[in-house]
């Protein structure tokens, strides 16, 4: 789907690591390593964790990855599972809609976690003041929004991801109607188009699409097709550079955020 009929170049499955079993993650490590075609269309193994910290995804280059289950495990914790993968270059990891979920950033590791999810079908997690803000997240104030992460010191990238639940990057489940006849399983539940993201990379295969992720040269956006090259410096607190939008209308405005602040 991801290949054929949302016409990406890349793709992960991230599939709750406590609900499958070794033998499924081999056969859907086999399928994703199926898929991968350098310079085409690039897969990633990886697999969502779940626990009392929240949601993280991590994510590899590698044919393989070691699986944690997350609340399968009572003892489980996001710190031993930072902790397996630090100083490894070829994984990835993130928070998964933070606000929805209510992240606990105190085990936070960014040698490992180093991009966020800031928007899927669950809403955006910037800030409580953006229209998209989940639902939940109105009245539960548990959860950090990205600017407040990055106030406390951190510096990660941004993906859009999905979590349709059905495979289906680019499912629009804002339009019931547009979803075909058959109800796509949970994505009735989400009020959320799926987010999409965008990577600059010298060349489309695994360790490049992982560098990306890692060193930040990431963006999402809302499910729109936009493409961004932007070059940003800053001097004695002045922000200056350019940016290079093809999108798919004209734009409005555009937001540059420093320290919570926007800068226009």
């Amino acid at each position: 789907h991801a290949r054929d009929e949302a016409a990406l170049d890349f793709g992960a499955a991230a599939d709750h690591s406590e609900y499958f079993t070794d033998n499924e993650w081999s056969w859907m490590r086999d399928m994703t390593n199926t898929f991968n075609c350098p310079g085409t269309f690039v897969t990633l193994n990886g697999y969502e964790w779940s626990g009392r910290e929240g949601h993280r995804n991590i994510y590899t280059s590698e044919r393989d990855l070691l699986v944690f289950r997350g609340r399968a495990d009572k003892k489980g914790s996001i710190s031993v599972v930072w902790n397996a993968f630090h100083g490894n270059e070829k994984c990835a990891g993130a928070s998964h809609a933070p606000l929805a979920h209510g992240i606990v950033w105190e085990n936070h590791d960014p040698d490992v976690e180093r991009f966020i999810e800031v928007y899927s079908v669950w809403g955006a997690s910037d800030s409580r003041s953006n229209p998209l803000v989940p639902q939940n997240a109105r009245k539960n104030a548990s959860g950090m929004t990205v600017h407040e992460i990055l106030a406390s010191g951190a510096r990660l990238g941004f993906t859009g991801g999905g979590d349709c639940h059905e495979g289906r990057i680019g499912l629009t489940t804002d339009i019931p109607g547009g979803q075909g006849m058959i109800s796509h399983g949970l994505s009735p539940n989400h009020t959320h188009r799926s987010g999409l993201t965008g990577a600059l990379l010298p060349r489309l295969d695994r360790l490049e699409l992982i560098r990306a992720l890692r060193e930040r040269r990431t963006y999402a956006t809302t499910g729109a097709r936009i493409l961004l090259t932007f070059n940003i410096k800053n001097s004695d607190g002045v922000i200056e550079g350019k940016a290079c939008v093809h999108a798919v209308n004209p734009l409005l405005c555009v937001d540059v955020i420093k320290n919570g602040n926007s800068w226009l």
